[in-house]
């Protein structure tokens, strides 16, 4: 289970590194970027390697034509991002809200669509804010989501990718 995102620290932590940079140092780990009060936020998306060695992406489509929150068998560096994008890559199985179940099944997905709202028959078909993975019973929700300026909240964005863990609910905007 990774977590791709900017890398806000590498001007500081590793000035001449070029190409992705797997987070393991124990400081950066005690306030990862992403980590909110009651969610996750992460710039480019998430990625989940099966026991099968499948690799699946979950990370935002372009707004525009295509927007939407995307889920693919394909791995995030050479889709989301470039293989030489200079990103930071958090293996979250361990250290975050994922590590109670990694190893565990995943029992459903459920792709949440809803109508675009369009006015014309072009335009008007059927966008994805959110999927739903159902772990052992327990919901974890992935949406087009970002935290608000004062990082408390929980607000739609087209550009970034929120994860809900349970107990907590996703916001009202995500209809089930």
């Amino acid at each position: 289970m990774r977590y791709v995102g900017i890398d806000y620290e590498r001007s500081d932590r590793a000035p001449d590194h070029r190409g992705p940079r797997l987070i393991v140092d124990e400081d950066e780990w005690a306030q990862p970027s992403w980590r909110y009060n009651d969610f996750d936020a992460i710039d480019y998306g998430v990625e989940i390697e099966t026991t099968a060695d499948r690799v699946f992406t979950m990370t935002w489509d372009s707004p525009g034509w295509t927007e939407g929150i995307s889920l693919r068998e394909t791995p995030m560096l050479g889709f989301a991002a470039a293989h030489d994008a200079d990103v930071a890559i958090w293996d979250v199985s361990e250290y975050s809200n994922w590590s109670p179940y990694i190893g565990r099944p995943i029992d459903e997905v459920t792709l949440h669509y809803q109508p675009s709202g369009g006015t014309t028959p072009l335009d008007s078909g059927f966008w994805c804010p959110a999927i739903t993975l159902a772990v052992g019973g327990s919901p974890i929700h992935i949406l087009l989501g970002d935290a608000d300026p004062s990082k408390e909240t929980l607000n739609y964005s087209a550009d970034n990718i929120a994860v809900v863990f349970p107990p907590n609910n996703p916001p009202s905007w995500v209809k089930h």
